[in-house]
């Protein structure tokens, strides 16, 4: 074996050694690859950092009594608008000065003053994505044999445990000494951001007597008196006692077929429906499915129903593939019109691509009805922007007024729970800009960001609203108005 002489001792070997040297250009494709998965590795942490992160897990020692367990998961949310970007340094101040007044009180107060205490603190930030769920909230405190649903003409029972049936397409009038209005305008306090998703939302905190109390409008909180006008016209009285919280997250809402306004299967369980053994129409049908398309007509031709209840993955349907399923039907048969019924989507990653694609396959004299409602959230509202945006001179806006304003801070999304009380509290990271568009590389989240849509409003032009006559007569005013079209 030789060795050679220059810069240092390089050691040479021959054929039978065994070694074998890495071309240059492969060496050159490595180092590409290490910097790019190094690159990758760095933007990951940064968007972990920017848009994931929330409190370590608390670690306290077993409370001695109920105060102490309320003070460690008191002392564990004082730092949640550290974590959460949607409070302003005023709404953080009003925070904190909540978190220590419920601090000093904690040996007096009931698991729903408390409830209502943190809500109260969290609801600060005024942002309709920074609260404590209502819906989660009803799996810790009592509730009714009956479910409310508001309309444009009242509060009305459209759920009834089987002993309350007679109840059904019942308008409550006052719950105590209380309208609904009056009630819903005293739990506002406790839910921030848009006033139309709080009013709308509020009756499931009418449906607690627990919370009902713990806001000083009622005596009891384990009954309540509510004074009713009957489906005939009558009136009535009746003390309601209460029922154990729904610990099962679809008994709360029904898979969200009360919420949404769906029609459960006929005799389920002990509770009867209003709508029970009818026919319900489109926007009703076919409820255990999230994504539902049907072909229409109208007086223009032919054209396409969409209904979006959620917009990302849910219960083993995949949006994806429902996208695709639509696509090819339009490449199929092409429409003259299409509606995307947004009315019960409360939200979910979306992608513009959907939205672009289908206004792609509508004619240029054609139509792109847009439905919304109260119960349009997140990113329901986001794909509402996407179709208006796409759609142009061709998109309506038709139905109520979507659930809160368009700008908005969401993303993230990951809850910090309160170790004691179970309660959860979602932290929220980016601006969202549906008016203007999101130009701030740092406040918005960038993935939306680079689609640079800003709508100026939502704001239907065809307002519709849906009374509970029309609902309890399985009729869509919405879909007549495009019948018509």
């Amino acid at each position: 074996m030789s060795v050679t002489k220059g810069r240092g001792h390089r050691r040479k070997t021959g054929k039978g050694e065994g070694t074998m040297q890495v071309p240059r250009w492969l060496k050159r494709v490595l180092g590409a690859a290490g910097v790019v998965l190094g690159l990758l590795a760095l933007l990951a942490g940064v968007f972990y950092l920017r848009y994931m992160q929330v409190p370590s897990a608390p670690d306290y020692p077993q409370p001695a009594g109920q105060a102490e367990a309320w003070r460690q998961d008191l002392d564990y949310l004082q730092r949640y608008p550290d974590y959460d970007w949607s409070f302003d340094d005023q709404e953080k101040a009003s925070f904190h000065a909540i978190v220590d007044e419920l601090e000093r009180d904690a040996e007096t107060l009931t698991p729903a003053q408390f409830e209502l205490g943190v809500a109260r603190a969290v609801a600060q930030a005024n942002n309709a994505h920074t609260n404590v769920s209502p819906i989660s909230r009803r799996g810790r405190v009592n509730g009714l044999p009956l479910r409310f649903v508001r309309f444009d003409d009242g509060l009305f029972v459209v759920l009834a445990r089987n002993d309350h049936a007679d109840l059904l397409g019942a308008r409550i009038e006052t719950i105590g000494d209380w309208t609904p209005d009056e009630i819903t305008e005293a739990f506002q306090p406790y839910f921030g951001g848009h006033r139309g998703r709080s009013a709308w939302i509020s009756s499931l905190n009418m449906e607690s007597p627990e919370l009902l109390w713990a806001a000083g409008l009622v005596p009891n909180s384990d009954r309540v008196e509510i004074r009713f006008t009957l489906a005939d016209g009558t009136e009535t009285s009746r003390s309601i006692d209460a029922i154990p919280p729904f610990t099962d997250r679809s008994a709360r809402r029904f898979g969200g077929q009360l919420m949404e306004y769906m029609v459960p299967a006929s005799g389920a369980d002990d509770w009867s429906h209003v709508m029970q053994d009818q026919s319900p129409p489109l926007y009703l049908s076919q409820p255990e499915q999230p994504f539902f398309y049907a072909r229409i007509e109208s007086a223009s031709g032919e054209g396409l129903y969409m209904r979006l209840e959620m917009t990302m993955d849910v219960g083993g349907f995949s949006l994806s593939e429902f996208h695709e399923r639509v696509l090819a039907e339009l490449d199929r048969r092409p429409v003259q019109f299409v509606v995307i019924d947004l009315r019960h989507n409360g939200g979910g990653t979306v992608d513009a691509g959907f939205s672009r694609a289908v206004s792609a396959r509508v004619p240029a004299d054609g139509r792109i009805f847009i439905v919304t409602s109260p119960q349009t959230f997140s990113g329901g509202i986001t794909e509402a922007a996407y179709f208006k945006h796409f759609g142009g001179d061709r998109a309506v806006v038709i139905g109520e007024p979507v659930g809160d304003h368009l700008v908005f801070w969401a993303d993230g999304g990951d809850a910090m729970v309160l170790p004691n009380s179970g309660i959860p509290i979602h932290v929220w990271k980016a601006l969202e800009d549906w008016e203007s568009g999101c130009d701030d590389w740092w406040l918005c989240f960038i993935p939306t960001m680079l689609t640079d849509v800003g709508v100026g409003t939502l704001e239907p032009d065809v307002p519709v609203s849906l009374s509970f006559a029309d609902y309890a007569a399985g009729r869509d005013p919405v879909m007549e108005y495009v019948a018509r079209q």
